[in-house]
């Protein structure tokens, strides 16, 4: 999605995504209050493989979802490698 369609500070994040995502109605609140951070995924050919980059950052100072992503990236990443090698 561009950054230009994100919903702006303030607008609720769509429930869908809380239950999926396991997050409380105060939680995903407060993540819809927050500024919008930065996702960046740069995919580097190596030949025979290929490397990916995750880059979130543009966090504000105390931000409820770094704290909530800081394990969840290394978790995810982990489970594509597994999904993606077993094809």
């Amino acid at each position: 999605m561009p950054a230009d369609d994100c919903p702006t500070p303030g607008t609720p994040l769509p429930p869908e995504w809380a239950a999926v995502s396991g997050f409380s109605e105060e939680l995903l609140a407060r993540f819809s209050a927050e500024r919008r951070s930065k996702v960046a995924f740069d995919i580097e050919d190596l030949g025979e493989t290929v490397q990916l980059t995750v880059t979130h950052d543009d966090f504000a100072p105390g931000n409820a979802v770094l704290q909530a992503v800081t394990n969840g990236w290394p978790r995810l990443l982990a489970d594509l490698k597994t999904f993606l090698e077993e094809r």
